[in-house]
């Protein structure tokens, strides 16, 4: 949530690389500690990686449950090969739903 606020010098709030082009410091940043569209096992598994760009950052946490997320890995001259078989297999094993990609660098 950012609400307005009179632009003051302090410190660079958390969010402000992609916040403060736009707004300046007329904001504040609030995380909300829960949430219910991502399933917990998202948080779980990315953990690690929340620890590696924002360090000291909690992570949230979800009222739902999903199923846990699965790794792939493949050659780099075949990830796009592999990629679209493994998302025709889950859309057919999942009508309708969404799917998501995560990828590492």
């Amino acid at each position: 949530m950012i609400s307005p606020r009179q632009a003051r010098p302090r410190p660079p709030a958390p969010g402000s690389e992609a916040l403060g082009p736009a707004l300046g410091p007329r904001f504040d940043l609030h995380t909300l500690p829960a949430g219910h569209r991502t399933p917990q096992e998202i948080p779980e598994t990315t953990g690690a990686l929340l620890a590696r760009i924002a360090p000291g950052r909690t992570p949230s946490r979800s009222i739902r449950h999903g199923d846990a997320p699965r790794a792939r890995s493949a050659h780099p001259g075949t990830v796009a090969a592999t990629l679209a078989e493994d998302l025709r297999t889950q859309s057919a094993a999942h009508p309708g739903e969404p799917l998501g990609v995560l990828r590492a660098r």
